[in-house]
């Protein structure tokens, strides 16, 4: 997969299906975040882990409001919460405010985000990892109880 820009944050969880303001986000598109063009963008950091094309579910959801080209690409719900931890802690230098009890994770994915941050924990900025490393301890707890 080449490198584009893509949608993420909570317009992705939308279209993944995990929020539950799917017509809502359909209503304010151009207000989605997208990656490498209003939100940072995190390819060089995760890859192309998570992306999809969501084309057809674009296209779908917009009912023709406005043309829509081939090779949409969206982040799934795991790589949304990478980007949107990324964000609060590298970008915006502060702990994440949201939770994975925040969106419609299911176990699976709960532990998918857990082992994903784990992962690529080295890949944060050193100065970082202290917040990433309290935060991650924080999903752990709420995924036990």
């Amino acid at each position: 997969m080449r490198k584009q820009p893509y949608i993420t944050g909570t317009a992705a969880l939308d279209i993944s299906g995990n929020d539950w303001h799917q017509s809502e986000t359909y209503r304010h598109f151009k207000n989605w975040f997208i990656a490498g063009v209003n939100y940072p963008d995190t390819w060089e950091v995760f890859g192309d882990l998570g992306l999809y094309d969501a084309t057809e579910e674009v296209r779908k959801g917009l009912k023709g409001r406005m043309k829509v080209r081939n090779g949409i690409l969206c982040a799934d719900g795991v790589r949304t919460f990478l980007d949107m931890v990324w964000n609060s802690i590298v970008v915006r230098k502060r702990e994440p405010y949201f939770t994975l009890e925040s969106f419609l994770y299911d176990q699976g994915e709960e532990r998918a985000v857990i082992e994903a941050l784990k992962h690529f924990r080295e890949a944060f900025p050193e100065d970082t990892r202290k917040v990433l490393d309290a935060y991650i301890t924080k999903l752990v707890r709420e995924t036990e109880t």
